[in-house]
């Protein structure tokens, strides 16, 4: 081994190469915990976003006293309000499992919950899962009241 003068500093070739090394290692195992927090804050994101529209339907219905409703396309991954054109999309690599009245099942894969100007609704439930991770939204058929559990 070369012995350093006084007064040299720096690293030889293979001190920098364990040290690309070990980053290198580090790197890829980050990389797998950042793609499933990823998924988990999409599917999170995913379920806080359709039990708003359930409780906004709820309060249309309410205020316009009229009908309204929330569809759930099971095989498509989308949901959106029955009268709307505008749809959103649920992550495609979940699992969703839809409960709701017969009367609202539109397809075999295709569901609603309706809510009523009195405030009640149909009711039934979602459940989104993903990775072991798993929301729960229920709606109450009596009262109407939305509410999101994981």
């Amino acid at each position: 081994m070369a012995q350093r003068r006084h007064g040299e500093s720096g690293y030889t070739m293979l001190e920098l190469l364990v040290v690309i090394s070990i980053a290198g290692m580090l790197a890829v195992g980050l990389a797998g915990t950042v793609s499933s927090g990823r998924d988990s804050v999409t599917l999170r994101a995913a379920a806080k976003d359709l039990t708003a529209l359930l409780k906004r339907t709820r309060g249309q219905a309410m205020s316009q006293n009229r009908e309204a409703a929330v569809f759930i396309d099971v095989d498509e991954k989308v949901f959106g309000q029955e009268d709307g054109n505008k749809h959103w999309p649920l992550p495609s690599e979940a699992e969703v499992t839809l409960l709701t009245a017969a009367e609202e099942i539109s397809r075999e894969d295709r569901g609603a919950i309706r809510f009523f100007p009195d405030g009640s609704a149909t009711g039934g439930g979602l459940r989104l899962s993903q990775d072991g991770r798993h929301y729960q939204i229920s709606v109450h058929w009596l009262t109407g009241q939305v509410s999101l559990a994981q």
